[in-house]
């Protein structure tokens, strides 16, 4: 293992979802949080990693039905992930990222009536 800047280059192992590794899981998932990104280069939102964690959860539950659920906040196998989400959704809210609220425009009377 090659290490620069006293980070390591070790590669993530491709079958990472297909083993279901709890240790594996547990150095990797939280690197991807961190780094994950648009394809614009800019920050996904907290709700966006949240459903990507889901959808790799579901990935893993289609291959094997007792896989590890690395969202359980009670399993103390995954508490980097539980913990790297914690400071990831707090920063990224902290810069914005993930807080605007869309409203649904306002019906006036005459509409509602129009409607009714």
């Amino acid at each position: 293992m090659y290490e620069r800047n006293g980070l390591s280059d070790e590669q993530c192992p491709e079958n990472i979802l297909e083993e279901q590794c709890a240790a594996d899981l547990n150095t990797w998932i939280p690197k991807f949080i961190a780094e994950a990104r648009r394809s614009d280069g800019e920050p996904c939102t907290p709700k966006t990693i949240h459903q990507i964690l889901s959808g790799l959860l579901r990935y893993m539950r289609s291959i094997k039905d007792d896989c590890p659920n690395i969202l359980d906040k009670s399993d103390p196998r995954f508490r980097a992930i539980q913990r790297t989400c914690e400071f990831v959704y707090r920063s990224l809210h902290k810069e914005g990222v993930g807080v605007q609220v869309h409203h649904a425009p306002l019906i006036s009377i005459e509409e509602e009536e129009i409607v009714a």
